[in-house]
């Protein structure tokens, strides 16, 4: 059976070491807390908002995240692989270091100024949001989607595997090292000597 939290309000409680593995959390705001080595394996959160929270070598494998909010929080060391955010109705002026977010969808949200900084990001999909003035630091972007996203002003400039249509995406300002930008001409079948 299923332990379900419903119209819990959590203010800088912390978190340590904790198995919250299969847990269900409807309607629920947590502030200001704390999350350091949390299991969130298989764990429902609806409509549940995060506020200022800090998360640090957490497992959200197979999360669900439908209509619940991040806002103002950080992660270190967490793995996010596979998390649907797109399901989520806000994820706003966050930051993740260090963290594997492979397979994670992130399509049609509004995340301008976010931090991504030596994450791994295998395959995600961000089409259609808006990503303008992102930090990408030292990422590797290998196989992601960005079609039709807003990137003005994204940072790139020290992440690896960008492969992306110019043509497709917003890109004024954005900012890419030397040898990524020439990975952008690669959907134009051109040969460089």
């Amino acid at each position: 059976m299923k332990i379900v939290y419903e119209n819990e309000s959590y203010y800088e409680k912390k978190w340590k070491d904790h198995n919250g593995q299969g847990l269900s959390y409807k309607s629920s705001e947590f502030e200001s807390c704390a999350f350091d080595r949390v299991n969130f394996t298989g764990t429902q959160f609806l409509s549940t908002n995060f506020l200022d929270c800090k998360f640090e070598n957490c497992n959200f494998s197979n999360v669900s995240l439908i209509g619940s909010r991040f806002a103002n929080c950080s992660f270190t060391d967490s793995k996010l692989n596979g998390v649907n955010f797109s399901a989520m109705r806000e994820v706003s002026e966050c930051k993740f270091e260090t963290c594997s977010m492979s397979y994670a969808i992130m399509a049609d949200l509004k995340m301008p100024l976010m931090e991504f900084g030596e994450c791994k990001l295998l395959e995600v999909d961000f089409s259609r949001s808006n990503l303008s003035g992102c930090i990408f630091r030292e990422c590797n972007l290998s196989g992601c989607q960005f079609s039709r996203a807003d990137l003005r002003e994204a940072d790139f400039r020290t992440s690896i595997n960008i492969q992306m249509n110019p043509t497709d995406v917003k890109i004024k300002k954005a900012k890419f090292s030397a040898a990524e930008a020439l990975n952008l001409l690669s959907a134009f079948d051109i040969e460089l000597d």
